[in-house]
């Protein structure tokens, strides 16, 4: 039998002061780990598994490589700056490479931003705390400075209905909230990498895979709205003189049968969602870890479910 694979999925790595309180809403819903979390993970990680790269791991999936002994692969959803400013020198240190998972809305110019992000936007620039939404014709009266009310403010029916309505819909939310709020729904500049950023990734031996181009989930799409999402982030990675993605993290780790045909007619080679689980030789539904801001998480939670019959 071969040793088994683990695939982590992080978002944004933050420094242990200043912007890890500012990117509470993340840590919150489990989308950034402090950097001290960070480097930790890595030690553990470089010591009792092998880093492994997105070619190792397609080749595993697709049965044509065993994995010598418990490997792990690296990767980093929504191309946040995060990667290159505080995850990179870690790796580096320790001569491990990643994937960053990009969508490529992010790309153009002005950058446009993620609906999760523009969410958390108006939750960390927040005027006030006190008010009122309506989402789905349901109306809610929230306290930002209360436990319950933020954390349902940060993963929600509210931002969960967020991310899947129409782009109008999701204007009319995003507006209310922000109103509610007392303050802006953009995220503050720089908050992604660019193109030359991912280039040098690229050249320092890190891949570089699909993300969509506007995060929609892709269950919502239509077949023809789901065929020029690809046809977006395709020419964008061209267009920013990027190798053509092989490889996509599902938007919202959403599955739907019509996107998984669509990657096998273009040719993609490995998709991924999320599950906490071992990895299955399942090329186009590989599951990943949600990596926690844990420092103890891969003795307490990964290496047991690797050394674990499955």
């Amino acid at each position: 039998m071969s040793p088994p694979l683990a695939i982590l999925s992080y978002h944004r790595v933050l420094p242990d002061t200043g912007p890890l309180a500012e990117g509470w809403p993340y840590v919150r819903r489990g989308t950034a780990v402090s950097l001290g979390s960070f480097a930790r993970q890595i030690e553990q990680l470089t010591r009792h598994c092998a880093l492994v790269d997105e070619a190792t791991v397609c080749a595993w999936a697709h049965g044509q490589a065993e994995l010598e002994r418990p490997s792990v692969w690296l990767t980093f959803d929504d191309g946040y700056r995060d990667v290159v400013d505080h995850a990179l020198p870690v790796l580096d240190a320790s001569g491990v490479t990643a994937t960053v998972f990009v969508t490529t809305c992010t790309l153009e110019a002005p950058p446009g931003a993620l609906p999760a992000d523009r969410w958390y936007a108006a939750l960390t620039r927040a005027r006030q705390s006190r008010g009122e939404l309506a989402v789905n014709g349901s109306r809610w009266s929230f306290d930002l400075s209360q436990t319950d009310d933020r954390m349902r403010l940060v993963d929600g029916p509210e931002r969960r209905h967020f991310l899947y309505a129409s782009q109008d819909e999701q204007a009319s939310i995003l507006r209310a909230l922000g109103h509610a709020l007392g303050g802006p729904t953009e995220p503050a500049a720089g908050l992604y990498l660019s193109g030359e950023a991912l280039r040098r990734l690229v050249q320092r031996g890190w891949t570089v895979g699909a993300h969509g181009a506007t995060h929609t989930p892709f269950p919502v799409l239509t077949s023809a709205a789901l065929a020029a999402e690809f046809d977006d982030q395709e020419s964008a990675f061209a267009r920013h003189g990027l190798p053509r993605p092989t490889a996509l993290a599902y938007p919202d780790a959403a599955w739907s049968a019509a996107a998984e045909a669509e990657l096998t007619r273009r040719g993609y080679r490995t998709a991924l969602l999320l599950g906490d689980r071992r990895a299955q030789k399942l090329p186009l539904r590989l599951g990943r870890f949600l990596v926690p801001d844990d420092p103890h998480w891969v003795q307490r939670v990964l290496l047991p479910a690797l050394e674990g019959d499955g």
